[in-house]
């Protein structure tokens, strides 16, 4: 199943790539979360969790292996037994995505910044999901009302 939702996440960038323009929509997310489930035959949780997890696991060899020093001739040491990690390496666009994210603080409050890190990004993830539940409501009800 990993060789298959490797590939099935792959086909499907804004799952991956916080660079794509359609990676911040939650609606096209979770349209492309089933799409994967139904390609592998699986529940969109499984699937999802199955992902988070080798994604952690990914950034963690990744982490290691950039740690560790090159040999004296300045050929690579860095190696991993963890067999999903090459076909995980398109991953690693996102990774600097990310870590370039974190550092540009183009005219925020210091205060206000210092306070959104303290929110967990699971409580973001469901707040941004709320309010896109609640405009749509919206639009529903002046959708029926035209």
């Amino acid at each position: 199943m990993d060789d298959a939702l490797i590939e099935a996440v792959y086909k499907r960038e804004p799952l991956w790539n916080p660079d794509s323009d359609l990676h911040k929509n939650a609606m096209v997310l979770k349209k492309l979360w089933e799409e994967v489930a139904y390609e592998l035959q699986r529940d969109v949780k499984t699937i999802k969790s199955r992902w988070k997890n080798m994604r952690a696991y990914f950034f963690k060899e990744h982490k290691k292996i950039s740690e560790k020093p090159s040999n004296v001739d300045g050929t690579d040491n860095a190696c991993t037994s963890w067999q999903y990690y090459e076909p995980l390496l398109f991953l690693k666009r996102s990774l600097n995505t990310e870590d370039e994210s974190n550092f540009s603080v183009d005219n925020v409050d210091t205060k206000k910044m210092l306070y959104m890190n303290k929110i967990p990004l699971v409580r973001k993830l469901r707040l941004r999901s709320k309010i896109q539940d609640l405009i749509l409501a919206e639009l529903e009800a002046v959708e029926n009302n035209t």
